[in-house]
């Protein structure tokens, strides 16, 4: 993550727009967590992931702090496995809470949550 960003700041050191296509978590994210984490709950699995996704904003966030970020999930960012999404679920409120200070850095997009959270779009 950090040589990628390092990269992305000398090739482009302050975008107006960034689009994040997706596959935020690896593939087999689920897989590693159930080897190494004490909890490997599906609620536990759940809240790592969400915390996953918050690293990952406020990463991007301070590497680019006036970029307006456009986050797309992609076929492994769920709670629910890979290729899945769950229209509506805990985890696409969680997602969108996590990402909307950088989907609405310009203030044009007040109802990004409500809206990414019914089906990540």
């Amino acid at each position: 993550l950090e040589s990628a960003l390092a990269a992305m700041q000398q090739a482009v050191p302050a975008p107006g727009v960034i689009l994040f296509a997706g596959d935020f978590m690896a593939h087999g994210f689920q897989a590693a967590f159930k080897k190494t984490a004490p909890d490997t709950s599906a609620s536990a699995l759940a809240a790592f992931t969400v915390k996953t996704m918050q690293f990952l904003e406020r990463r991007l966030a301070a590497a680019f702090p006036d970029a307006q970020i456009l986050p797309a999930p992609g076929n492994n960012d769920s709670a629910c496995g890979d290729y899945m999404s769950a229209p509506s679920s805990p985890f696409l409120r969680a997602f969108a809470e996590a990402w909307q200070p950088v989907v609405d850095r310009g203030g044009s997009t007040a109802d990004f949550v409500s809206t990414f959270s019914a089906a990540g779009h």
